[in-house]
């Protein structure tokens, strides 16, 4: 009887950093994008109910907001480099697997970074721009 090969756990190189479509382009994730859209569109709609109250101190709030994601994005991440470790960097694969993991985490932290900065920039093309058309 032939000798069973042990199962050996997916490596770095396994990773397949985008899948592309049959057109060439790279594919979103559905899921990640739709929790993007709706941190934006809870953000904004958020941000104008507190200025039409008169509670101003909702930019400072997501001031701290975006800072805590960033520099736990940061923490997370091990800096701001997309580049995953590979099997020369982290001889063992169990802490290979386990840093793979950490970072796939921390992009969960850039939603609300990206909405923030969505928020902030609808506020400006509201004001600068779409405002003065209307004539408000």
């Amino acid at each position: 009887m032939a000798k069973k090969k042990k199962k050996s756990l997916p490596s770095i190189y396994d990773y397949k950093p985008a899948e592309r479509d049959p057109r060439g382009r790279q594919r979103v994730k559905g899921r990640y994008l739709l929790g993007v859209l709706g941190a934006v569109i809870a953000a904004y709609a958020l941000y104008l109910v507190c200025f039409n109250f008169g509670f101003f101190y909702i930019v400072h709030i997501y001031g701290v907001i975006l800072f805590v994601s960033l520099l736990a994005f940061g923490i997370l991440n091990r800096g701001f480099s997309q580049k995953l470790p590979t099997a020369e960097d982290i001889p063992d694969m169990a802490e290979l697997e386990r840093e793979i993991a950490r970072r796939k985490k921390g992009r969960y932290f850039l939603i609300p970074v990206i909405a923030v900065i969505m928020t902030f920039m609808l506020d400006l093309v509201w004001l600068q721009f779409l405002q003065p058309l209307i004539g408000g």
